[in-house]
């Protein structure tokens, strides 16, 4: 297997070190694993694309700080749950390794971007979950109230992902454009990124990657947040709405 570079932001020590423990399961394949810690940023975006372009040609994956893999154990809880959709159980198996499904798929030179979580097409004012047709799962964990899966709908071949997980490669990077400067913060940066991945001609996936994470979600009301749905729909506008054809991913 190739090597694996993975990228976090953030300051909080014991989130960073319990995230890189949920990893050991699913890193013991790769002949060599870096981590990268970018610190506290003020443009996920730009921050994750000069990241990436600092790599060489392994796998590279990044996550938000707040993000833990499921483990063996919970993914086999999570097979053996009554009413546990279908299409989730093949991802629980003890034998499917998703890190190593991912390096398969960005083996393939239509392939640039992948994510555990998105949408089949965007809105020019909406968020990617806030299309009606979606894709993935993750998990919320939320300080003592019990985890609430969200099931989105079977992994594939979507326009759109959320970057609290997201896979690629330096090559790929190096065929699409900058980010967007009128994208800033932390939020609307993915969709961004999904866009230019697709505008470049690569394909944007899901995939079979299950993830708890320790948030809600985005807020819809924060100021921030509404400063990004502007500056996205400003960049974005002419370009949307869009969609692109399912195709269901097979693993």
């Amino acid at each position: 297997m190739p090597a694996l570079t993975v990228i976090t932001t953030g300051s909080d020590q014991k989130q960073i070190d319990e995230l890189h423990g949920s990893l050991i399961p699913w890193t013991q394949p790769f002949e060599k694993v870096e981590s990268l810690n970018l610190g506290m940023v003020e443009h996920l975006g730009l921050a994750y694309h000069e990241a990436i372009l600092s790599c060489g040609d392994e796998l590279i994956l990044i996550l938000h700080q707040d993000v833990r893999f499921a483990s063996p154990s919970q993914l086999n809880d999570i097979a053996s749950t009554s009413g546990v959709p279908e299409w989730i159980v093949p991802a629980c198996r003890k034998e499917f390794n998703p890190l190593i499904k991912a390096a398969e798929l960005l083996e393939k030179p239509n392939v640039g971007l992948l994510g555990v979580a998105g949408s089949h097409g965007l809105l020019n004012d909406m968020a990617w979950w806030q299309y009606p047709d979606l894709s993935g799962v993750v998990i919320h964990t939320i300080d003592d109230k019990p985890a609430r899966m969200n099931p989105y709908g079977p992994w594939g071949n979507v326009l759109a992902v959320d970057g609290l997980v997201l896979l690629t490669k330096r090559e790929k990077l190096e065929r699409v454009s900058e980010p967007s400067p009128g994208i800033k913060g932390f939020h609307f940066y993915d969709m961004d990124f999904s866009l230019r991945m697709v505008a470049a001609g690569l394909e944007v996936w899901t995939i079979p990657l299950i993830v708890l994470h320790s948030s809600g979600g985005a807020t819809t009301e924060e100021k921030s947040w509404l400063e990004g749905l502007m500056d996205f729909s400003i960049t974005w506008g002419n370009s949307l709405p869009a969609t692109i054809p399912f195709k269901p991913l097979r693993f």
